[in-house]
């Protein structure tokens, strides 16, 4: 038997549904690292590649693309968190 074992319905379902929550802020926190961490080396090489407007536009796009991918995450994860599923 576990320490869950005794616990009123109800309080299963909230620590249930914490466990949930805590399972996707922890996949949308890894997720937005790795979008940020993508956009600080691109800002770096962009600012190496500066002088060749070609691969300075590649690493725009590259940065615009990971802070819309981490955007979108955030959105997402605030959507999900509302009591009535509404973006705040």
């Amino acid at each position: 038997m576990s320490k869950h074992d005794f616990l009123p319905p109800e309080r299963l379902n909230a620590i249930n549904r914490l466990t949930v929550v805590a399972r996707l802020l922890s996949s949308a926190v890894h997720d937005t690292r790795n979008a940020l961490q993508i956009v600080t080396g691109h800002a770096e090489l962009f600012a190496e590649a500066a002088f060749d407007q070609e691969k300075a536009r590649e690493r725009s796009r590259i940065i615009l693309s990971q802070a819309d991918r981490a955007t979108q995450r955030m959105h997402g994860l605030v959507t999900m968190t509302q009591p009535d599923g509404r973006p705040a």
